[in-house]
């Protein structure tokens, strides 16, 4: 009887030290893992898992051309349309067929846009793009398929590493920051896009006249191609090409055109906006952000030309309204957003980004933290800053003196008076502390948020905008 309690009690003891070691090691996996797939903790495949069933009517997908160029945002505002960017920087063409299962495993959607670059390479190379790609999927039958396909006929490379991934994730240590411990707010409600404003130089534009020449496809990218129209069938959604714009040559565009003479003989949708690119209206001078990626100036003529294709030749329903489409309408709220931290930022002087501040932004949306220093005697060239300020509720007299404010919710309050008293301290959000205090010796950390140095050095007037739906600053403004 002793023998068989002591057996038993060993048994529990190694079940419950294995089930302790496994949520040990699972926890620090999850802090571990690669969590973007475009850069700065985006992540589509997040956004995707956040995603109510079957509400996406539009999927995307593609490499950063998708995410770059197609705003799910601004086919929400302008059509209704439940779209999604399923994309992944340098996705290859092995990557977007199992990602694309894997989003069908929860959505049914109404069409696929699948965008054709991945033809023009089979490796990456951008070793973090390959982990993006390889690593997103959960451990599944599918993730081990989609190394074994990726990596087929390589005897290099190793790929259990891939398979188990905690060969390459456990490298990750020294880099760890906040959202490998804490969700990217963004991540819950983003279409996967990806915004930004960016302006390149000037490009020169395709040549969209040269003669329609297919090549022949390799055996990789007929496989790919002949898998993405017999998954289609399957599935039973329409299938489109889209070629996005990038530098075309003479080596790349009978690729385009391979896919869109393969799209004929299938009954495929085919858009290729290098050879339509007069039609969209793109300007590339001012719509790129580089040679191959668009702003979102360019992305919003790009998006709305394919909406009005999608509209023309599909049934689509208008969502718009609809309670279960609530994380469109924060997607296009974050892009208002993101459209007025822009306009802030070209803001040329003080008087004008108080008056764009003050239209534009919802009073609950943004922290604005003020900072002024060195001000003892009001200058007549000072006036302007006063008259900008008084519009935000600041006293003449408190303002000759200088010294920290915080204007939230339509009401200014100074938090520090410049003088050698203790810190300020300010709660932000959970995540972030905001302390200002002042030295007077370059002032230098006289505003900090966390371990961020916001301080006025080298300048008279400094500025943080605080976004507190995304709990992050989002714009650092001097003058």
């Amino acid at each position: 009887m002793k023998n068989s309690t002591k057996y038993i009690k060993r048994i529990v003891s190694v079940t419950v030290f294995a089930a302790v070691l496994f949520c040990a090691v699972l926890y620090t996996y999850n802090v571990l893992r690669w969590k973007d797939t475009t850069g700065d903790y985006l992540s589509s495949l997040e956004q995707l898992k956040n995603t109510p069933k079957n509400s996406i009517d539009v999927v995307f997908v593609g490499s950063s051309h998708v995410f770059c160029d197609i705003y799910p945002c601004y086919l929400w505002e302008k059509y209704g349309i439940a779209a999604f960017d399923m994309s992944v920087s340098g996705q290859d063409k092995d990557s977007s067929y199992y990602q694309l299962k894997n989003l069908l495993k929860t959505q049914k959607p109404k069409v696929v846009c699948v965008d054709v670059f991945g033809l023009t390479f089979d490796k990456h190379a951008v070793e973090g793009n390959l982990y993006r790609n390889m690593l997103a999927l959960k451990t599944s039958p599918d993730s081990v398929r989609l190394v074994n396909d990726y990596f087929e006929g390589d005897t290099d490379t190793d790929k259990g590493d891939f398979y188990f991934r905690w060969p390459i994730v456990h490298t990750r240590y020294r880099e760890l920051k906040r959202y490998d411990f804490a969700e990217y707010i963004p991540n819950r409600y983003l279409r996967g896009e990806w915004i930004h404003f960016n302006v390149g130089e000037a490009y020169a534009a395709p040549a969209s006249d040269d003669a329609f020449a297919p090549c022949e496809l390799s055996q990789k990218n007929q496989k790919w191609l002949e898998r993405l129209y017999d998954l289609s069938q399957k599935e039973g959604f329409s299938l489109v090409f889209t070629a996005l714009p990038f530098y075309a040559d003479y080596q790349t565009q009978p690729l385009m055109d391979a896919a869109a003479s393969f799209a004929g003989k299938h009954d495929i949708g085919f858009v290729d906006i290098n050879r339509k690119y007069s039609d969209v209206g793109l300007d590339y001078s001012t719509d790129f952000a580089d040679s191959s990626h668009t702003n979102a100036y360019g992305a919003k003529k790009i998006t709305e030309y394919i909406g009005s294709y999608l509209k023309e030749f599909y049934d689509l329903p208008d969502r718009r309204g609809d309670s279960r489409y609530t994380q469109w309408d924060e997607d296009l709220a974050f892009y208002k957003r993101a459209e007025n931290i822009n306009a802030l930022e070209k803001a040329g002087t003080l008087a004008e980004f108080v008056d764009l501040f003050k239209e534009n932004a919802l009073p609950e949306d943004y922290t604005l933290v003020i900072s002024l220093e060195y001000v003892n005697i009001l200058e007549e060239s000072d006036e302007d800053f006063l008259v900008a300020f008084e519009k935000l509720g600041m006293i003449r007299d408190e303002y000759i003196k200088g010294g920290k404010w915080i204007f939230k919710n339509g009401g200014l309050t100074k938090v520090h008076g410049n003088d050698p008293g203790a810190a300020y301290i300010y709660e932000l959000s959970p995540h972030d502390t905001l302390s200002v205090k002042f030295i007077a010796d370059g002032s230098k950390e006289n505003v900090m948020i966390n371990t961020e140095d916001y301080s006025n050095v080298g300048s008279y007037v400094d500025l943080v905008v605080y976004d507190n739906n995304i709990e992050e600053p989002v714009l650092h403004k001097k003058y």
